[in-house]
Formats: structure tokens, C-alpha cells, sequence
């Protein structure tokens, strides 16, 4: 109509003069004459556009054929429309515009069965990516729907509902309720039988139906399934309104029984059966039952299980915690026990040059280790802090006073975590290298233990280098190195330690902080089990 008033609307501006001119007076007759006559039909023509025009109300359906006339606009062909029943008027607002789909294209069916493509025009914009989707995501009733629609080659667009003026007063324009035909009757009777597909026994199903009814949220979704278009009214199902129906009184998200509150509790336990990890809890219900937030209820239910943490594999392995680079010699020293070929061995080495020195030991007892140390002290000095692992002979009254006569900080690896003492770890498993191939050889060990302290490290420098200052004579012939610049040492240092980092970090994971107050679990080395 807008094309045969521009004339009369141009005149009722507020910046226009008042002037009834023999144009007015055209348009008003050309109005009046259209507003008061009925369109003529036009015949169906096979090898023009089509298009059918669909549209639901609250308690109707309309539709209109049209096709493209010689004047390139659109012209009616026939006209359709039909009262819901009490049935299909409880349908969700989504199964209602595909229903009138179905509808109209049913109604024109002798018109575009067999045509090779047909428009069909929809304003309900949902409607038009769901029918993209798998029939097996979308709700047993659309399923039903669309499989009678597969017959048909049309492609659904969407258009604004003020552009769709005919199918919408035609869906308002209804009269006596419509009979059923026996099409509909059948796929009503399709949607029914989706009860004996539900995954759940016969009693459990009953249970679901009765604490449904008991359930305010789900009664209010269910009286009405539109009203999950106000998000305020019910927002957590306002994501999925599209995807829900009632089938017998429960509540289906597609195939997917919504479960009341009453019974997520015992859903959930029966989820966690076989005390699986979360992802796999996530996977079984994904066929078969629903809730909001039903991810985040299965993942605090398996987190909160102590039976599937005490089983739980090691946590991977975390990138590497480094001691403070000391950058003074003989500051830090790592000390260990050992046992190799039926003697006892206590090793102390530096954690700047790593440089080692091994002792023989007559027996373990705190008295004979101390005397150890005591005798590696007045070689080299005593050190600032002395790291060892939580042996017997380290914790004793007799260390204690040992180390406070001496004044060196005694501090202690983690339990169950030698690597935190690494650099005395380290040094026991070259030492008793040293020692087997010395002894399967039938070499010297003194002369073993040179060779190492005199050999380059990745810095580059020796460990005699690093912790004297000077080139130690050996067997093998060696010529002066000047004295080296403290500053240069440090850096190379630096420099292997950052290196040793990247690559142990480059198959580790950085773990989650803990809290002074979080609640961790143990895992004791002697099993599998976690405590």
C-alpha cells in the first residue's frame, strides 16, 4: 500500500501546507478502491517462483502460495488457515511455527510436490537454524514433523514478522477449531510412542513424572512453554527453550529427560557409579537425562569423592623448582648417605661448583657422620647452610648441637621428595658409578675421583677450576689457566642452570598453586592409593 499513498502521506507532515490537489484526490479513490476490493487469485503456474508464506499464533495457523506475476511482484495463488487444537495449542512456540510449516506446505501439497525448488518464508527466526540440525538434536515432535516434510525440495527463510502481513492475519483470522486429518493424527500418535523410547524403566519413569509434578520450576515451564522466552522468568532454561517439549507429563530437552530437584541427588550417584573422572560422568548422561548446571553438579560430585581420589594416577610432573643460585663457594653444601660395594659413604658437595668429596664410614650412627663432616670443614671451610634428607643421623639431639657449635643452617629435603636435595642425589649416583667402574676395572679410585674434579662441566669449567681457582695436575698434562674472574663463573653458572630448566620444563606442567588452607590429598610411595 505504501506505493499508492506517498502522496497523501507527504500531505499530513507537520512542514507541509495543507492542499488537497487532483493527486490526493487519485490516490484516495485508487485506496479506497483496493481497500474495499477482494484480490483476484491468480492460477498456478509450475515454471514460476513459488513461495508459501506460514505463520502461528497463539490458537492459529495461516498460510498463503504465492508466485512472482508478469509485474515481478507477488501474487496470491490460494489462501489457507485453521484453528490448533486443545492439543497442539500446549505445543512450544517453536513446534507451533514448524507445525505450521507442515501446515501449509500439506495444504498445497498437489501445487509444489515435484517442484525442483520452492521458498517458504518463516518469522520465527530459531526455526530457521534448527532445521539445519541432525534430526537427532532436535525434540521428538520436530523429528516427527520434519520427517514428512523430506518429500519436499524448499529452502526456509527467515522475514521479519512486519513483513509477513498475510500468513500473520490469516493465523488470527480462524474460525471453528480445526478437525484433525489422519496425517496429523498419525504424527501425534508418533510423538506419543517417544514414551516407550525414554530412557528409563517403567517405575523410574512413573517416579520422574511424579516429582515433576512436584517440582514449581519445571510446573512453570511446562504449563506454558513460552514463557522461557523472558529470560527473567526463567533463565536457566531460557538457552534451550527451543529444544524443549512434554511428552506424558515429563519434561524432554530433545531426547533427554529433564530430572526435577528432587531426584539429582540420586542421578547423580548413580552417575558416578564406577567412580570414573569427570569427563567420563559427562559422557553418560548426554543421551539420556538434563539439567541446568548439570556439568558443573557432576564435576563437584566426582571432585568431592574420596573413593576416586585415593585412585587416582600421580599427578604429572611439575616444571622445576630451583634452589637460590649461591654466589659464594663452599656456602652451600648438599650432604647424603650412601651404601656400594658393602661400605658406607658419606658425600658432601658444593651446589656452586659441585664439587664432591666422599668418605668412607665405619657405621651410620650421628657421632661418625658429624666427625665426617668435621674433617671436610677444615679442608675447605664451613659452609653457611648444610641440606640433607631426613635420615636418622640428621635429626638427632647430637647434629643439632653439631650444627649450632658449627653455626651452619641445617635444612632438610622434602619427605618423599629426594630431588628437592638434588645436587647430593646427583652426586651419589656419579660417586657410585665412579666406584664400580673403579672396582670392575681395577683401576685407582682416588685417581677416578680426580678425573672428575678436573673435568669440564657444562659452564665449561671444572669443579677444582670453580672451588680453587686453580688447575689441579693430573695424569693427563695440562698447562696453567689464568685465574679466573668470580663474576664470569657466576655467570656461567647461571647460564647451564637456566638451561637445565628449559629442558626439564619442556615436558613438565605447571601445577595449580596451593593455599594455606586447601585440602590436598597424599599419595603415599609405598602404593597406588592416595591418602
Amino acid at each position: 500500500m505504501a506505493s499508492h499513498t506517498t502522496a497523501l502521506r507527504h500531505l499530513v507532515k507537520k512542514s507541509t501546507e495543507f492542499q488537497w490537489l487532483p493527486t490526493h484526490e487519485d490516490e484516495w479513490r485508487e485506496l479506497k478502491a483496493k481497500l474495499t476490493t477482494a484480490p483476484v487469485l491468480a492460477f498456478f503456474d509450475p515454471t514460476k517462483e513459488t513461495k508459501i508464506s506460514t505463520d502461528a499464533s497463539q490458537d492459529g495457523i495461516g498460510a498463503v502460495l504465492l508466485q512472482r506475476d508478469d509485474s515481478a511482484s507477488w501474487a496470491p495463488v490460494e489462501y489457507a488457515s485453521r484453528a490448533m487444537t486443545p492439543t497442539e495449542q500446549r505445543y512450544a512456540q517453536i513446534e507451533k511455527e514448524c507445525l505450521g510449516l507442515l501446515t501449509g506446505i500439506v495444504k498445497f501439497h498437489n501445487n509444489v510436490y515435484g517442484l525442483p525448488k520452492f521458498t517458504v518464508e518463516t518469522d520465527h527466526m530459531p526455526l530457521a537454524h534448527i532445521i539445519q540440525k541432525d534430526l537427532n538434536d532436535m525434540t521428538p515432535r520436530l523429528q516427527r514433523i520434519l520427517l514428512k516434510l523430506r518429500r519436499y525440495d524448499f529452502e526456509l527463510v527467515y522475514t521479519p514478522g512486519k513483513e509477513l502481513i498475510i500468513a500473520d492475519a490469516l493465523s488470527r483470522s480462524i474460525t471453528t477449531p480445526h478437525e484433525q486429518s489422519d496425517f496429523i493424527c498419525h504424527i501425534e500418535a508418533q510423538v506419543q510412542l517417544c514414551t516407550s523410547d525414554l530412557p528409563a524403566s517403567d517405575n523410574r519413569v512413573v517416579q520422574i513424572d511424579e516429582e515433576t509434578a512436584k517440582d514449581p520450576l519445571l510446573q512453570r515451564v511446562m504449563h506454558h512453554l513460552s514463557i522461557v522466552s523472558s529470560a527473567s522468568q526463567c533463565p536457566q532454561f531460557y538457552n534451550v527453550k527451543d529444544d524443549l517439549t512434554v511428552v506424558e507429563g515429563i519434561l524432554l530437552k530433545l531426547n533427554r529427560i529433564v530430572i526435577p530437584q528432587s531426584m539429582r541427588a540420586m542421578v547423580l550417584g548413580q552417575l558416578h557409579e564406577g567412580h570414573l573422572g569427570v569427563e567420563k560422568c559427562r559422557r553418560r548422561p548426554r543421551e539420556a537425562v538434563y539439567w541446568p548446571g548439570i556439568s558443573q553438579d557432576i564435576a563437584n560430585t566426582v571432585l568431592n569423592c574420596p573413593t576416586f581420589h585415593m585412585f587416582q594416577p600421580a599427578q604429572p610432573k611439575a616444571t622445576l623448582q630451583q634452589h637460590e643460585i649461591v654466589t659464594s663457594l663452599w656456602s652451600k653444601v648438599g650432604v647424603d648417605l650412601f651404601h656400594a660395594k658393602g661400605r658406607d659413604y658419606i658425600l658432601l658437595v658444593d651446589y656452586f661448583p659441585s664439587y664432591p668429596e666422599v668418605m668412607k664410614l665405619s657405621n651410620l650412627t650421628s657421632k661418625v657422620v658429624i666427625e665426617a663432616c668435621k674433617e671436610t670443614f677444615a679442608k675447605h671451610g664451613i659452609p653457611l647452610t648444610v641440606m640433607s634428607n631426613n635420615g636418622p643421623c640428621f635429626y638427632s639431639q647430637e647434629w643439632s648441637d653439631f650444627a649450632q657449635s658449627y653455626n651452619f643452617r641445617h635444612v632438610v629435603s622434602s619427605p618423599h621428595c629426594p630431588q628437592s636435595n638434588g645436587k647430593a642425589e646427583k652426586g651419589i649416583h656419579i660417586v657410585k658409578q665412579l666406584l664400580c667402574k673403579a672396582a670392575d676395572s681395577g683401576s685407582d679410585l682416588n685417581l677416578a675421583m680426580l678425573a672428575y674434579r678436573t673435568t669440564p662441566l657444562s659452564t665449561g669449567l671444572s669443579p677444582a677450576q670453580m672451588l680453587m681457582n686453580r688447575t689441579l695436575r693430573a695424569t693427563v698434562p695440562a698447562i696453567h689457566v689464568p685465574d679466573l674472574d668470580h663474576l664470569t663463573v657466576l655467570q656461567k653458572v647461571q647460564q647451564s642452570w637456566a638451561q637445565q630448566k628449559a629442558t626439564y620444563d619442556a615436558h613438565a606442567t605447571d601445577l595449580p598453586e596451593l593455599a594455606p588452607t586447601d585440602h590436598v590429598h597424599i599419595q603415599l610411595p609405598e602404593g597406588s592409593c592416595t591418602e
